[in-house]
């Protein structure tokens, strides 16, 4: 091997004192991030100490903020930043039967942030429960301003047809001033719809828009004038309909 060549390999190593140097260098990076990251393990390090619920797109009706921070506080085990379980907390808001949506992130450095999409009902089903816009049923443990709300009485499953359903039938008694204020679908699919003023449509179980039109069609020729005499009205005739008037003691 000729001396230029040794010489050379002798210039490229690194002297002692830097291979001892970076060497403790890297010894002191590693020990440092060992020691952060046990810090940061430790849920009393950056805890969570604000917890802000907001609505999503508009205001809430039947939900509280207050009462939501609450639910929160009691979820959190671990309130550390790096470590609080936003999956669960999420979980947690989605039980709450006013809740549809729930988004959860955590803001630097001390703050969780909430918002939720709050149910909006359309009608209530049955007794005790509610519909929202899609026909999902959801049951709160109290209907607040939905008590209002036209009633939806029907087999399970039902729901989003009869939904459906009492849109359409809703939209063209409106046009003639009559509201209604339940539908009612029996085991057998027959349907009887009541307007807002206590009336009765008996529908059946065919062809039921149709008999709909047909008493729409006669109402303002002979029923309108003498509607508040009126207690029910058999629409389940091929080509016409019966009225049964309130009795009078």
């Amino acid at each position: 091997m000729s001396q230029a060549l040794l010489n050379k390999q002798q210039s490229s190593r690194w002297p002692l004192g830097v291979i001892i140097l970076s060497s403790g260098v890297v010894c002191v990076v590693i020990i440092v991030l060992t020691y952060i990251s046990f810090k940061l393990a430790d849920p009393k390090v950056l805890p969570i100490t604000k917890i802000v619920v907001s609505p999503l797109n508009t205001k809430f009706i039947n939900l509280e903020a207050e009462n939501l921070v609450e639910i929160v506080e009691e979820t959190l085990t671990d309130r550390g930043f790096f470590h609080i379980n936003v999956r669960a907390v999420q979980t947690e808001m989605l039980r709450q039967p006013w809740v549809s949506k729930a988004i959860v992130k955590r803001s630097w450095r001390d703050k969780l942030i909430i918002q939720i999409r709050e149910q909006r009902p359309v009608a209530r089903w049955g007794e005790k429960e509610l519909l929202n816009e899609k026909g999902e049923v959801f049951s709160p443990d109290f209907l607040g301003k939905a008590k209002t709300l036209v009633r939806l009485t029907g087999p399970v499953g039902t729901q989003q047809i009869m939904l459906e359903h009492y849109k359409v039938m809703s939209a063209r008694l409106e046009v003639f001033g009559l509201g209604v204020s339940e539908v009612l679908l029996t085991d057998r699919r027959a349907w009887t719809l009541y307007t807002d003023d206590g009336k009765a449509l008996v529908m059946g179980r065919d062809d039921i828009l149709n008999r709909l039109q047909r008493f729409l069609i006669g109402y303002p020729k002979e029923l309108a004038a003498r509607w508040s005499e009126v207690n029910k009205v058999d629409l389940r005739y091929s080509n016409g309909l019966a009225v049964l008037n309130k009795k009078i003691l």
